[in-house]
């Protein structure tokens, strides 16, 4: 993997898919496959196991946790820009339920903890 998006959504039970749209120069972006009811493809799915004082390192793809995407997947060699767009809702929605609803345990959206490149510069 070139890098990974780290949203730590608490469990299988609780994802926070988001799309991940890569670009060379911030005007064309190429969304990685994204599918948010079944949130195959999608960030905010993973655990992040580097956590402080997890001793593990962020930028192992192995160990880190988190959802890894590589540019290779789409063709790319490199880019400069990484787009994350929340598909929460789309998630939320094929179970009939409102992301937004607090009465619905406060189900919320994607919120992004860090990337992590792992290729690049």
């Amino acid at each position: 993997p070139d890098f990974i998006v780290f949203e730590n959504p608490f469990g299988p039970e609780f994802p926070e898919p988001a799309q991940v749209e890569v670009s060379e120069d911030g005007c064309s972006w190429t969304p990685f496959p994204c599918d948010p009811p079944t949130t195959v493809g999608c960030a905010g799915v993973a655990l992040v196991e580097a956590l402080p004082g997890s001793e593990k390192d962020p930028l192992d793809p192995a160990r880190a946790g988190g959802d890894a995407f590589d540019l290779a997947e789409l063709g790319e060699s490199q880019v400069h820009f990484i787009r994350i767009v929340d598909r929460s809702a789309e998630y939320w929605a094929a179970s009939s339920q409102n992301f937004c609803d607090p009465g619905q345990a406060g189900k919320g959206g994607f919120d992004l903890d860090a990337v992590a490149v792992v290729h690049g510069g």
